[in-house]
């Protein structure tokens, strides 16, 4: 679908950003590591997650750490 809607990228500047926000923090691990996303969209979402988890515990492993948490901290 990226593929498709990548001409549109060049006529709406916001496209990208729309669709990293549409994004949970697992679908998120899996797009940051392609090419199409701009660096400023990438890191206001990552810091959107890193915010709303606030990671409790430093610690994977850790029991009380959730799985969003997890992705972040990797």
């Amino acid at each position: 679908m990226i593929t498709t809607l990548n001409p549109l990228f060049e006529m709406d500047i916001y496209l990208p950003r729309s669709i990293v926000a549409s994004l949970n923090v697992f679908e998120l691990n899996v797009v940051l590591k392609e090419s199409w996303v701009p660096i400023e969209v990438a890191c206001a979402a990552i810091l959107y997650w890193m915010k709303k988890t606030r990671a409790r515990n430093v610690f994977i492993s850790s029991p009380y750490v959730t799985e969003e948490e997890k992705v972040i901290l990797q």
